[in-house]
């Protein structure tokens, strides 16, 4: 999804878990895009494969999502509850 949007050739992705939460990494080196600054958008089932589902996905299950643009890179973090 990332790679498709964003015209990215690199990017890394990374896991950890810290106490009693996992975090999920991803960096590329794509078009600047904010996934937090998006609004939520409700779709008919019949227009997700036009794109939002992933950003509506990782809205319904992570804690937290935390975007920020470093040496012309997207840098996304994801935060999930353990437990």
């Amino acid at each position: 999804n990332i790679v498709h949007y964003s015209g990215a050739d690199q990017l890394i992705f990374g896991c950890e878990k810290k106490d009693s939460f996992f975090y999920v990494h991803f960096t590329d080196n794509g078009s600047p895009f904010d996934p937090t600054a998006e609004p939520p958008q409700e779709k008919d089932f019949d227009m997700l494969d036009m794109g939002g589902m992933g950003l509506n996905m990782i809205r319904q299950t992570a804690e937290n999502m935390t975007y920020n643009r470093d040496d012309d890179k997207n840098c996304l973090t994801l935060e999930f509850t353990l437990g």
